[in-house]
């Protein structure tokens, strides 16, 4: 535990160091442009940023590359966002919304922007709405930001939904267990946890110091019926109501309850065309429930393994009913989307932000998967790949993290034109999950 704690501090250090190198390069060219005045000519767009916290880089790069002078908002000096911007103001993009507005009229911005974060959402409508430019909307504001609101959206949809309820007070649920609790407000997984009752939960002093302390975590705590089954992302960007698919993400997460550490994702799985089909279908639907007509969005999705009917357990996906857990009307997985499509996710969703005509991106499917290395034998067998095989390794970074309440080892991502590709690249160093061979098992007859 010791050398595990050493190493991610090791590893949170060279994180730091990386990110004085982007500044000092930044303000660099940030000069450099203050000089220029074909620069000060250009149009300007706002760029939210959390900084540390969720940086707005690749939208602030894809907006330069249209030609836009780029003026971040953040509360700490944007790091990450330094060599593509054109002007900073420190501003606190959660609470500062008098002060953000007030500067923001002085740039007569054509488009207030994001990334990947869901903290930044009403600041980008309020502005938006106030100046005039594209907004996300108040519908898709809330939905976002309250899995309370999402799960009350889905029911008023008359879409398929999974059981849940406000933590009841009397310690007395309604719901059949196991359940998973989630804070109304929250993001990456923090706070959300697997029960088989509420009677340990409620006395779990650590749990509600941490809810307590943590300040990405706020109102009420809800509970949700657990279901076993697989599950999947689908990610892409919306303008004028219509929907534009990227790429579908296939999770896998460990058994380790109460969290849920991830395993792996896969991007563009091999399952069949009819499912993924039905799979974006019911994405559509809830995000038309959820109000959004506008920008990027993240959209998580289990297929039941339990066929509600007539009670049987048919684990797979065929014919069983899938349920959305949650979602953001903003971007996920930016760089990996972007490298699994062909199009350039960022640069997509400031499109559809702009007021320009929009033209939906082309896409090229690609296998990539990125695999979360939480074991030494696994991370000894990823080195030996990356060193194999550079051809299909996407990136890589074996320096430890924490996440999920579990300490990694690092991770690997590989790219690859088709899944047998990848398929075999993992069996030459023994690296292909148990699981694929039940999920994907025409894809791995080759194997």
């Amino acid at each position: 535990m010791a050398n595990q704690a050493l190493s991610v501090s090791v590893g949170n250090a060279l994180r730091r160091v990386r990110s004085y190198l982007f500044l000092v390069r930044g303000m660099g060219q940030l000069l450099r442009r203050r000089l220029d005045p074909t620069v000060r000519a250009q149009p300007a767009v706002i760029v939210l940023s959390l900084g540390s916290k969720g940086s707005s880089a690749r939208v602030a790069a894809a907006a330069r590359a249209r030609g836009y002078r780029v003026v971040v908002f953040c509360a700490e000096l944007p790091f990450a966002e330094a060599r593509y911007m054109d002007h900073y103001h420190r501003i606190d993009c959660v609470t500062d919304f008098d002060k953000a507005l007030e500067t923001a009229r002085g740039y007569a911005p054509e488009a207030i922007l994001l990334e990947g974060k869901n903290r930044l959402l009403p600041m980008q409508n309020n502005l938006a709405q106030t100046l005039g430019v594209t907004a996300v909307g108040n519908a898709a504001v809330k939905s976002s930001n309250s899995k309370i609101d999402l799960h009350a959206s889905l029911d008023r949809a008359g879409l398929a939904n999974l059981p849940w309820e406000i933590l009841p007070e009397d310690g007395r649920s309604k719901l059949s267990f196991p359940v998973v609790s989630k804070p109304d407000v929250g993001t990456s997984s923090m706070g959300v946890q697997y029960l088989d009752s509420l009677d340990t939960f409620r006395n779990d002093k650590a749990y509600w110091d941490k809810v307590a302390q943590d300040t990405d975590i706020d109102g009420q705590i809800m509970l949700e019926s657990y279901i076993d089954g697989r599950q999947f992302d689908v990610e892409g960007v919306a303008r004028d109501g219509a929907f534009h698919i990227l790429t579908v993400v296939e999770e896998y997460y460990q058994n380790a309850a109460p969290y849920f550490p991830p395993s792996w994702f896969l991007f563009n799985p091999p399952i069949p065309e009819e499912q993924r089909a039905r799979l974006e279908k019911r994405v559509e639907e809830a995000l038309k429930a959820f109000g959004v007509t506008v920008g990027g969005w993240h959209c998580e999705s289990r297929f039941s393994d339990e066929k509600y009917g007539d009670g049987s357990l048919r684990p797979g996906i065929a014919g069983n009913e899938i349920y959305v857990l949650d979602y953001a009307n903003r971007m996920g997985y930016n760089q990996l989307v972007s490298e699994s499509c062909g199009a350039d996710f960022a640069g997509a969703y400031v499109d559809t932000m702009l007021p320009r005509p929009f033209s939906p991106p082309q896409i090229t499917r690609r296998s990539v998967l990125q695999i979360m290395i939480r074991d030494t034998e696994t991370l000894r067998r990823a080195k030996a790949l990356a060193q194999a095989r550079p051809d299909v390794v996407h990136r890589g970074a074996f320096v430890p993290f924490e996440f999920s309440a579990h300490t990694y080892f690092g991770h690997i991502v590989l790219s690859c034109p088709d899944f047998e590709t990848l398929r075999d690249a993992l069996a030459a160093h023994d690296l292909i999950p148990d699981t694929w061979a039940g999920f994907y098992p025409d894809a791995m007859a080759g194997a």
